[in-house]
């Protein structure tokens, strides 16, 4: 499965406005949501639903995604980004390709 440019473009948009300001934590669920709202959904390598843990003052993932019925998308991956600042909270980035 492919997701077209127009839909990336429209994840992104969403994605841009929900990374704005700081966190008191990694906010992955609300990234989820809207992938879902897209048919989308962020998928471990072996294709089992996305779990993990986010640690260190910075970081950078790159999961997988895949649509409703668990075909993987081939030509993009979530990919987020964060640090930490000394108050404790977070600034996240977070993109399709």
């Amino acid at each position: 499965m492919r997701l077209s440019q127009k839909i990336r473009g429209k994840i992104n948009g969403r994605l841009f406005k929900e990374c704005q300001g700081f966190w008191s934590r990694v906010p992955i669920s609300r990234f989820e949501m809207i992938l879902k709202e897209y048919g989308v959904r962020l998928v471990n390598e072996d294709g089992t639903p996305f779990s993990a843990i986010f640690c260190g003052e910075d970081g950078k993932a790159e999961i997988e995604i895949a649509n409703d019925s668990g075909e993987k998308v081939s030509n993009s991956l979530f990919v987020m980004t964060w640090h930490r600042f000394s108050t404790g909270r977070y600034e996240v980035n977070a993109y399709i390709t």
